[in-house]
This record gives structure tokens, C-alpha cells and sequence, in this order.
């Protein structure tokens, strides 16, 4: 998946992203432009965090991950976006 088209489904999908939404995981380290692990390069689904006990969220090429803790989150062309150090550790856990 290329970095513009996941830019482009995560602004899509923000509209209904959780008040205190956001997006981690492999989502968050291509918006970071890390490498994946080799695993993960074919998932184009889109991963949000919430933090418990808030409902992880559910749709069609979404995957919802509720942590016990909220990492430090950045902002990525206006996007709410786990921090680089987070998102690496959940690609790799």
C-alpha cells in the first residue's frame, strides 16, 4: 500500500474515529515512513487505538486495539498519530 492511500483512509476513517482515537500500529509506522517488519508489509487495513475501557472500534479494512495506557501521540498532516518509538514496539511485539 502506498503512504498516499493510507493518508487517505485514515482522513476518511478520522471522521468517525473515537473521541480519543488513534492510529497506531502498522498504520502508524508507514504514516512515520518506518520500515515494517516483513509480516506486516501486506496489511493495507487501518489500525486505531483507543484506550480501555473505551470500546476498540470496527469496520471493513479497520482494526481496533484497545491499550491499557496511551502512548505519547503526534500529530502527522493533522493526524492523530502514536508516536515513532510506540508504533514501532507494537509492529514488533
Amino acid at each position: 500500500m502506498t503512504v498516499r492511500t493510507l493518508f487517505d483512509r485514515c482522513r476518511a476513517f478520522q471522521a468517525r474515529m473515537p473521541l480519543a482515537g488513534f492510529f497506531s500500529h502498522s498504520t502508524a509506522a508507514v504514516l512515520h515512513g518506518l520500515s515494517l517488519p516483513k509480516a506486516l508489509e501486506g496489511d493495507s487495513r487501518v489500525h486505531v487505538s483507543v484506550v480501555a475501557p473505551t470500546r476498540a472500534p470496527r469496520g471493513e479494512g479497520v482494526v481496533g486495539h484497545r491499550v491499557d495506557a496511551r502512548p505519547s501521540v503526534v500529530l502527522v498532516a493533522d493526524l492523530q498519530v502514536a508516536n515513532p518509538v510506540a508504533a514501532w514496539c507494537q509492529t514488533t511485539a
